[in-house]
């Protein structure tokens, strides 16, 4: 419903003509030439535009209108009214697309260390490996409930060796927002036994 992209721009030049006298006068010229609205003739427009639908809006609704509207046709005429008026009002406050993204990252906990790097987050990407520096990370923290204790001494003891899993709390951090906190069994951390044939 808008006009077209171009408009006309007028332009007054002036020229030099001789006079009688021999003199020279100067003449105005009007010179028009088609060039591009600019953004701000364009703005004005498209509010213009929104404000001229709302105007209608009302006229329909209050039976101000030369045409006769009732039941379906009211209704359909008011929501493509509202449908418009939302198209031009996104060209002044914009759009927002959201999508879901799910991904599985998987982290192999070692006796040493608390904090691990999970993943990071893009903000053109979304959500990436560890090793992409781009986003921001992260990070997953475990802390052995057990204090730590040392695995078993290596050497030619007979018999089964088996890990009793450490019960450890998991926090994962984005920054300094804690996004879960649970406690978790981790063999990893765990005490290394032996079971005597």
């Amino acid at each position: 419903m808008l006009t077209s992209n171009l408009t006309s721009d007028e332009t007054v030049l002036y020229k030099s003509v001789k006079n009688q006298s021999g003199s020279f006068d100067k003449v105005a010229v009007r010179q028009s030439q088609v060039v591009e609205k600019s953004p701000e003739k364009k703005a004005q427009e498209a509010a213009e535009m929104i404000f001229k639908l709302r105007q209608k809006r009302i006229d329909i609704v209050t039976g101000d209108t030369d045409a006769t509207f009732s039941g379906e046709a009211m209704k359909a005429a008011i929501d493509e009214i509202a449908r418009m008026e939302e198209e031009y009002t996104k060209l002044f406050m914009g759009t927002v697309w959201t999508t879901t993204q799910r991904a599985v990252f998987e982290v192999v906990p070692n006796a040493a260390d608390e904090l691990y790097v999970v993943f990071r987050i893009s903000d053109t990407d979304g959500l990436v490996s560890n090793d992409v520096m781009s986003g921001r990370p992260v990070t997953l923290q475990l802390i052995n409930e057990n204090g730590g204790r040392p695995a078993a001494a290596a050497g030619k003891v007979s018999g089964i060796h088996y890990r009793v899993p450490a019960i450890c709390t998991l926090r994962l951090i984005d920054g300094q927002e804690t996004l879960l906190n649970s406690r978790v069994p981790v063999y990893q951390k765990g005490e290394t036994l032996i079971m005597p044939l």
